[in-house]
């Protein structure tokens, strides 16, 4: 059993009786609320509460899902009583029973989607599908700093991590706020960060490169979204001593992507020859349909189909192959011209001035679209008008991928697990 730091409460050294005494509260409370039957929901506002509940899923094997309150809306409530979720509210000490009765799978761990495009979606893991990493040989022992949401695949990966390897521990801000999880990696010592970019970029606006370089980090995963290579640099300059990686993963195929050569995107070589790939295959087989990237995946949910379309563009450049973005959001099409975003959004990062950027697509008569860019500067930066952005974007990028609208917002705008909304 590997350790937890929970921060202002335990020391590094009591990981495995902290995990016993969370397990421990968690089944009391089970108990005395009458929520023994399965499959079960649990719902908490604290982290560590829920970290508890998720031992005790392990350990016993029962049907369960982990949602936090945040997430509990009315709609995802309903959904999951008419899936037949017994629903157990930590916080609230609240047990809802079920729309109807539905004979639990032990073992099953599911997930819920992001619900973007509407109710989250509940897709169907078992620990072995969802501990990426249990054929791992080595792992130096590492601090990491939690900075997903709770229930979410990467949280996930986390948690399977300090409870099925040895030596790794987790550092659990009580807020989720770039600027709380800071504090609380410096005051931890934490040697280990998992985090979107945009988790990255926030923590930039906040905090001093000095403030930040005080962190002895030697591990740095990068995911959630797509990653540029700004951001890849940025951290690489910060942490020379770490290694910084970045994945690809979905809660339907789980992690399928692990790239550590520093670069954005990920080797050709790495696509299945013709998209072919025996049924003994132990990891992951990628191929490039139509500009789409598809996935065949020993981590995939149990219910998904032999090739999964990630609904992410990608393209192949040179030696290797980039993922655009969601397919229908990451392709502008100015008179019927199509332009990614995202090659707009490298350029833009590459000037000085800015810290971070959006773009994406407005609505214009006769073009169908002009190309739109959200922009935060950094701080102390000397900020940059619409003529001089547009003029940089124009001596490297052709002048219908130049944005015509801009927008300079004083903060970044985020989602609940710390990512750019789409637009």
């Amino acid at each position: 059993m590997a350790k937890i730091v929970e921060t202002n409460q335990v020391k590094a050294d009591q990981q495995t009786r902290l995990i016993a005494d969370l397990v421990r509260a968690f089944q009391k409370k089970q108990v005395a609320l009458g929520a023994r039957l399965a499959p079960l929901a649990i719902a908490s506002r604290d982290m560590v509460e829920l970290v508890g509940a998720v031992a005790s899923l392990a350990q016993t094997e029962l049907d369960g899902l982990i949602v936090p309150s945040e997430r509990l809306t009315i709609e995802v409530r309903d959904n999951l009583l008419a899936k037949g979720y017994h629903l157990l509210h930590l916080t609230e000490g609240t047990v809802t029973p079920p729309e109807q009765v539905v004979p639990p799978r032990r073992g099953r761990i599911c997930l819920q989607t992001s619900g973007t495009t509407g109710v989250p979606k509940i897709i169907e893991h078992t620990w072995q599908t969802l501990f990426t990493m249990s054929k791992l040989r080595e792992f130096k022992p590492q601090n990491w700093l939690v900075t997903y949401q709770a229930g979410t695949y990467a949280w996930y990966q986390m948690l399977t991590l300090a409870l099925f390897v040895p030596g790794q521990s987790l550092t659990l801000p009580r807020e989720r706020d770039p600027v709380r999880a800071i504090e609380a990696a410096l005051q931890h010592e934490v040697t280990a960060i998992s985090g979107t970019p945009t988790f990255w970029r926030m923590a930039f606006l906040q905090f001093s490169a000095t403030t930040l370089q005080a962190l002895p980090l030697r591990q740095i995963t990068l995911g959630g979204e797509r990653v540029d290579q700004v951001i890849l640099d940025r951290l690489q300059s910060l942490y020379p001593a770490a290694t910084v990686t970045h994945i690809y993963a979905s809660t339907e195929a789980g992690a399928c992507i692990i790239v550590r050569d520093g670069r954005e995107g990920f080797p050709i070589a790495w696509l299945a020859a013709n998209g072919q790939a025996s049924a003994s295959d132990e990891r992951p087989v990628l191929q490039v349909r139509d500009g789409t990237l598809w996935i065949r995946s020993p981590h995939a949910a149990v219910d998904q189909a032999e090739w999964i379309n990630s609904g992410d563009a990608a393209e192949i450049r040179g030696d290797r192959v980039f993922i655009l973005g969601r397919e229908d959001k990451s392709i502008i099409n100015v008179g019927g011209i199509k332009v990614a975003a995202c090659d707009v959004e490298r350029r833009i990062l590459e000037h000085p001035s800015v810290l971070w950027c959006r773009v994406y697509g407005r609505k214009a008569p006769l073009l169908g679209q002009l190309v739109a860019s959200d922009v935060v500067f950094r701080p102390a930066a000397v900020t940059a008008t619409e003529a001089e952005l547009a003029h940089f974007c124009n001596q490297h990028l052709p002048e219908y991928m130049v944005p015509r609208v801009w927008n300079f917002l004083d903060t970044i705008p985020t989602t609940d697990n710390l990512k750019t909304p789409v637009t």
